[in-house]
């Protein structure tokens, strides 16, 4: 029988603390694009401010931190035309989907949790099996 060391205590307590951290703060702001402007819980001008310093600072950082690149066609085993074809798929899946959200009003239809999760199985079953 193998033993790690540590005993159920951490896994218990990784368990409970999500609900409790759950409880403990505050509810989400649902600032981005699934309520209406005026329910915001802070101004628009807080808002902006804050979006845009967020915006800054993540592609400075990933400007500053990301030295060499990470996904090069090389390490995919994918030729240039498949690459471009990839790409193309890619940008035309998301204009597609995209249109067909809006034409149908998917928004207003759907909660936002289960339009989310259902755009994300649509994604991922159409990822191409390299």
């Amino acid at each position: 029988m193998m033993r790690s060391g540590f005993g159920r205590a951490p896994a218990i307590g990784a368990a409970l603390a999500a609900p409790v951290a759950a409880l403990a703060l505050p509810a989400p702001a649902l600032a981005h694009a699934l309520v209406a402007r005026e329910d915001l819980p802070i101004p628009a001008w807080l808002f902006a401010w804050a979006a845009s310093v967020v915006l800054i600072v993540s592609f400075f950082a990933l400007s500053v931190l990301w030295k060499q690149p990470r996904f090069e066609r090389e390490d995919w085993g994918i030729s240039a035309a498949a690459a471009v074809w990839l790409t193309g798929a890619v940008q035309l899946g998301f204009v597609v989907g995209a249109l067909t959200s809006t034409a149908l009003n998917l928004a207003d239809r759907l909660p936002p949790h289960l339009l989310l999760a259902t755009s994300a199985a649509a994604a991922a079953a159409s990822w191409p099996r390299i």
